[in-house]
């Protein structure tokens, strides 16, 4: 089988650096003598190229390739060049936009397992009181306070002061 006839919608589908060869070989046959056709497909595989999430030095190699397999008149270069400028911009900004939002995921993330940390420090120092002033908690006081969020457990700590017996603990608790 020749590499010219592999499927084209397999070759635009792949990631694969050497179907995006034979897609700008093909499209060089296929476009010559056809300007505008063959802007519109350079255009379009640059696009593709940071679509297809290739890495740098691959970037670099089919950036050379393109530019030799489907040349073009200097005046239709130029224009192809301000585009490319537009699309990398574009495509900066949709990355800048991605890693704006995974920032404020990870914020949000760590905001939460913030809260849970306290949240659980709270509650070891509290099961921690409750055993000096009355022994050792059962299990079940032990994961009912485990359960309790942040304001609960700050009611819990202050109740600790008038309360007279673990029973006291476990009626706060609703055990």
């Amino acid at each position: 089988m020749k590499l010219l006839d592999v499927d084209r919608a397999m070759l635009d589908a792949s990631s694969n650096p050497v179907a995006m060869v034979v897609l700008l070989h093909r499209d060089a046959q296929e476009t010559r003598g056809k300007p505008e056709e063959r802007m519109q497909r350079k255009l379009a595989h640059f696009r593709s190229f940071f679509r297809k999430g290739y890495r740098a030095e691959d970037l670099r190699l089919l950036y050379r390739l393109l530019d030799q397999l489907l040349r073009l008149n200097e005046y239709m270069n130029e224009q192809v060049r301000a585009t490319m400028h537009q699309i990398e911009q574009e495509e900066v900004e949709m990355d800048t936009f991605v890693t704006s939002i995974e920032e404020l995921a990870a914020k949000e993330g760590e905001a939460r397992g913030l809260v849970k940390g306290l949240t659980q420090g709270q509650a070891a120092l509290l099961l921690h009181q409750v055993e000096r002033r009355f022994g050792p908690p059962p299990p079940e006081v032990q994961q009912r306070v485990a359960t309790l969020a942040a304001d609960e457990l700050l009611a819990l700590a202050e109740a600790l002061f008038v309360f007279a017996s673990m029973d006291d603990v476990k009626a706060w608790l609703k055990l």
